[in-house]
């Protein structure tokens, strides 16, 4: 299967949202935490700004989501951000990542370094030689809002039953 797929317009806020979902939780339960055993802390303030930060993340993160590209070559799977229609605020967060926490967007990994593929409910994870739990760099997620999903998702579960 050769091709670059990318989320699909209409399934780019469900993506986004799935991913922001956790992060909301944990700051909510931090919030609620600090203001019941502080004291310190306004919980209607927070909560406030709480909402008005994830707004915000949600939707440049459903910006960033529409420019996400997987490609699949003969014998690699590519992870792509489309630079041609990002903007200045996309830009300035992917250049922090890479000069603070060494994380990239580009991602390569040959089909001749693959460690292992989970399939999750609503995910396909490539796991690449060198992955570990610090880094993205060796890992390429292929959620379900991609184009073609269940033939990629096929595919790739052929693949890995090859190498079992």
């Amino acid at each position: 299967m050769v091709g670059t797929f990318r989320v699909r317009e209409e399934n780019c806020a469900a993506f986004a949202f799935r991913q922001l979902k956790t992060i909301a939780f944990i700051l909510l339960g931090l919030i609620v935490v600090f203001s019941l055993v502080l004291r310190l802390i306004r919980f209607d303030f927070y909560l406030l700004l709480l909402g008005g930060a994830f707004a915000l993340g949600y939707l440049g993160r459903i910006r960033y989501v529409g420019l996400l590209r997987i490609g699949f070559l003969e014998d690699r799977i590519l992870q792509t951000v489309d630079t041609t229609q990002s903007n200045v605020l996309i830009e300035a967060s992917r250049a922090r990542n890479k000069s603070r926490y060494n994380q990239n967007d580009e991602k390569e990994i040959l089909f001749a370094d693959i460690e292992r593929i989970d399939f999750k409910d609503k995910d396909v994870i490539v796991y690449g030689k060198g992955s570990n739990g610090f880094s993205t760099n060796h890992k390429i997620t292929i959620p379900c809002e991609i184009e073609n999903y269940e033939q990629i998702k096929q595919v790739l579960s052929r693949w890995n039953e090859k190498q079992v």
